[in-house]
């Protein structure tokens, strides 16, 4: 950033933002390993006691695959890999959530400061709307009652 010619976009800052309070995310490699790991300790039927050993990413992914659907699969390549692509999403979502969820504690802050300066002044937040003429019912009222 300090290298840039432009300023960074809001998006970029909050990329930032992102990246220095996340936790430090663990690749998905390193939770397949988990998940073999656990296989071979604890087995099929300990599931309970193989679950708590994951992180939360982890167990998320294992549980919409299935534990013992991935001990007892015999294409483990693709189990793999979709492991991979649930753990990334997962990742992903995250990501934003975070990144979104700072946004909107601050906005609420914002919201909830402006509220509390107009509620001093003894101005009305937001007044409830007066009823609308409804024109439709004026656009069907025949020619003869117009006379």
């Amino acid at each position: 950033m300090l290298t840039n010619k432009f300023k960074p976009t809001v998006a970029e800052l909050r990329e930032i933002y992102t990246d220095l309070v996340s936790p430090v995310l663990s690749d998905w490699s390193e939770g397949w390993e988990k998940v073999s790991k656990a296989i071979g300790h604890y087995g099929m039927y300990q599931e309970a006691a193989a679950m708590e050993s994951f992180d939360e990413v982890t167990r998320e992914v294992v549980k919409r695959l299935g534990f013992q659907n991935i001990c007892l699969s015999e294409n483990i390549v693709a189990d793999r890999a979709r492991f991979a692509e649930i753990y990334q999403d997962i990742q992903r979502r995250k990501r934003i959530e975070l990144n979104v969820g700072s946004a909107l504690s601050n906005l609420r802050e914002m919201v909830q400061n402006r509220l509390a300066e107009l509620a001093q002044k003894g101005q009305k937040t937001i007044e409830p709307e007066k009823e609308k003429t409804n024109l439709a019912s004026i656009a069907c009222v025949p020619s003869q009652a117009i006379k």
